[in-house]
């Protein structure tokens, strides 16, 4: 079973991965413009395949930001 690393802010705390944070974070800077949800969704789910490949057991906070930064 695959498990999503930690992440690790930048103050040193550690956090589950938390994907309607991420998903928040996408519709706060979409508001407006007209952006399917579907769209939103597939997005998420590569940053969440990319994590996975990694293969590490935690990952830096920025490090998953300029993934999303990326889809967006």
């Amino acid at each position: 079973e695959l498990q999503m690393p930690m992440i690790v802010k930048q103050n040193g705390n550690r956090t589950a991965y938390d994907r309607e944070k991420i998903r928040t974070g996408f519709m706060r800077a979409l508001h407006k413009r007209p952006v399917p949800t579907e769209l939103v969704d597939q997005a998420i789910e590569r940053i969440v395949q990319k994590l996975l490949a990694l293969g590490e057991k935690e990952i830096p906070s920025r490090r998953v930001g300029e993934m999303v930064m990326a889809e967006l």
